[in-house]
C-alpha cells in the first residue's frame, strides 16, 4: 500500500511539473545563480525565442577550411527572456520551471540514449525511463532578497535533498556556498567587478577549481584566472586569460599566460565572428598560431509575436502527447507478441515434439542451390519498402513438417515491418521439403534461413 502511495505521489509531482511548464514567469536577474539562464547569458540582442548551437568538426579540403559535422545544443526561451527547454545531442533534454520573481523552481531531464530499448516490427523504440526531476525551494528574507535554495530530486521515494545553497551579503557585492551530504561543493562571491567561482573536484591531483572573473564598466569580461588547489590549499598550477574585445563586446583575441611557464605568443587565439543584421554573431571561429582550432555557429530564431514563444510550448505539448501514444503502442505490440508467443508454444507442444537437431536434417528438394534459386525466383520486393530504400538481411526460423510443409514462421532478425512480412509470405509457400528423420521416421524439426533483400 505504502509503494503505491508513493508512486500516485510521484506521478502528482510530474503532473504538476508540467503544469508549471506553461507558465510564463518574470523577475531580475540580479543575483546569479546555476543554470538559471536567459538570453543575456548567451549574448543574444533582439526577441530570440529559439538558437541551435552547433560545435562544428572540419578539415581543409583544396586549400578551403569546410565544415563536415557538428554537435547540436537547441535553446529554446519564453517571451521574458527565460531558458524554457534545451536539447543536446547525444539526445538529452531539459526544461525548467520558474517562480514569480523569476528564480528557478524546476527542471527535468530525460536521458533518451540510456532509456529501455525496443526492437517491434523492426522498429527501434527508446522507452524514457530515465527521467530526472528536480524541485528548488526558495526561501526569501523580509526584504524579498533570496536566502537559501534547497534541491531536491523527486524519486519514488519521495523528495530527497541534494544541494543546499546559502547566500549572504558581501561588501560591495554578494556570496552563496553551496553544500551537498558530503560539505561543501561550490562558493561564489562577487564584489564590484570581480566574481570567484571555487568548485570542488574529484580527480587525483587536486581538490579545487578556482575561477576568478574580472569584468570592465560595461560588464563586459576582460580577464579570468584558473587555479588547481591542493587538499592543502597550495596551488598546483595556474592559467591566466586576458580578453581585447571588438565594438560588440565580443572576444577577438585571448592571450594566455602562466607563471609556470614563459609566454609564448604563439599560443593566443584569435577570435572571428560573423553576425546577423541585429548584430548577433552567427558564426565563431578560433585561430591558434593561424590554424583553426574550434568553429562554432548559431542558427537563431527571432520572435515577430508572442504567439511564437507560444507555439513552443504547444509543440513540445503535442510531441509528448505523441511520445506516450507512441510508447503505449509499442507496449501493446510487445505484450501482443508475448502473448502471440505463449499460444504458438502451446500450439507446437500440442502438435507433436519438435527437433532442434535430428538425425537427418530436412533438405529442400534439389538441394541448397536449388532453394536459393527457388528465392530468388518467388521473393517479392514490396513496392513501399523500395520507396523508402530498405534493404537487408532477414532472419527467421520455422517448422518443415512431416508432410514437408513449413509452419510456425518466427523473424530473429529483423530489417523492417513490410521486409518481414514479405518473408514470412516466402516461408509459407516454401513447400518443396524432404522432412527430417530420427530412429528411421519422419518427424517436425525446426530450420533456419537467411531472406535476403537487396536494392539494385
Amino acid at each position: 500500500m505504502r509503494k503505491k502511495m508513493n508512486d500516485l505521489a510521484y506521478k502528482m509531482l510530474i503532473l504538476l511539473a508540467f503544469v508549471l511548464f506553461s507558465m510564463h514567469c518574470s523577475g531580475d536577474d540580479n543575483i546569479p545563480y546555476v543554470n538559471d539562464d536567459n538570453r543575456s547569458t548567451y549574448n543574444l540582442k533582439g526577441s530570440v525565442y529559439a538558437v541551435i548551437i552547433k560545435d562544428c568538426q572540419f578539415k581543409k579540403e583544396f586549400g578551403e577550411i569546410i565544415r563536415t559535422g557538428s554537435k547540436d545544443k537547441k535553446i529554446y526561451f519564453m517571451s521574458d527572456g527565460k531558458v524554457y527547454k534545451e536539447e543536446l545531442s547525444p539526445r538529452v533534454w531539459k526544461k525548467y520551471v520558474y517562480d514569480n520573481h523569476g528564480y528557478l523552481t524546476g527542471e527535468m531531464v530525460i536521458h533518451e540514449e540510456r532509456g529501455k530499448r525496443y526492437d517491434t516490427n523492426g522498429e527501434s523504440f527508446v522507452d524514457n525511463d530515465t527521467t530526472e526531476y528536480f524541485i528548488y525551494q526558495n526561501v526569501y528574507g523580509p526584504s524579498g532578497k533570496i536566502q537559501e535554495i534547497l534541491k531536491k530530486q523527486v524519486t519514488n521515494n519521495g523528495l530527497q535533498q541534494t544541494e543546499r545553497t546559502v547566500f549572504s551579503n558581501a561588501t560591495g557585492g554578494m556570496k552563496y556556498t553551496c553544500y551537498d551530504k558530503n560539505g561543501i561543493i561550490r562558493t561564489f562571491s562577487r564584489n564590484n567587478n570581480v566574481e570567484k567561482m571555487r568548485v570542488r573536484c574529484s580527480t587525483r591531483y587536486f581538490e579545487w577549481m578556482l575561477m576568478t572573473f574580472v569584468y570592465n564598466n560595461k560588464g563586459q569580461r576582460i580577464k579570468n584566472t584558473i587555479a588547481y588547489e591542493r587538499l592543502n590549499g597550495s596551488t598546483f598550477s595556474e592559467n591566466n586569460e586576458s580578453y581585447e574585445l571588438d565594438v560588440h563586446g565580443n572576444v577577438k583575441k585571448i592571450i594566455y599566460t602562466s607563471p609556470q611557464q614563459k609566454r609564448d605568443p604563439s599560443g593566443d587565439i584569435t577570435v572571428k565572428y560573423q553576425y546577423d543584421n541585429l548584430g548577433n554573431w552567427t558564426s565563431r571561429k578560433l585561430y591558434r598560431g593561424g590554424k583553426l582550432i574550434s568553429w562554432e555557429e548559431r542558427n537563431i530564431y527571432y520572435a515577430t509575436e508572442e504567439r511564437d514563444y507560444n507555439n513552443i510550448v504547444e509543440e513540445d505539448a503535442r510531441k509528448e502527447e505523441r511520445r506516450i501514444a507512441r510508447l503505449n503502442d509499442i507496449r501493446h505490440q510487445i505484450e501482443s507478441a508475448a502473448q502471440a508467443e505463449k499460444v504458438l508454444e502451446k500450439s507446437e507442444m500440442s502438435e507433436g515434439k519438435i527437433y532442434d537437431v535430428a538425425e537427418e536434417m530436412p533438405t529442400f528438394i534439389g538441394g541448397p542451390v536449388n532453394m536459393i534459386n527457388w528465392i530468388n525466383s518467388n521473393i517479392r520486393y514490396p513496392k513501399e519498402a523500395k520507396d523508402n530504400g530498405e534493404q537487408g538481411t532477414v532472419f527467421a526460423t520455422f517448422v518443415i513438417e512431416e508432410d514437408g510443409t513449413t509452419s510456425n514462421v518466427k523473424i530473429t532478425k529483423s530489417v523492417s515491418r513490410t521486409l518481414d512480412k514479405e518473408a514470412i509470405r516466402l516461408i509459407k509457400s516454401m513447400n518443396g521439403w524432404i522432412p527430417a528423420k530420427s530412429n528411421g521416421k519422419t518427424v517436425r524439426c525446426r530450420y533456419s534461413v537467411r531472406i535476403p533483400f537487396r536494392l539494385q
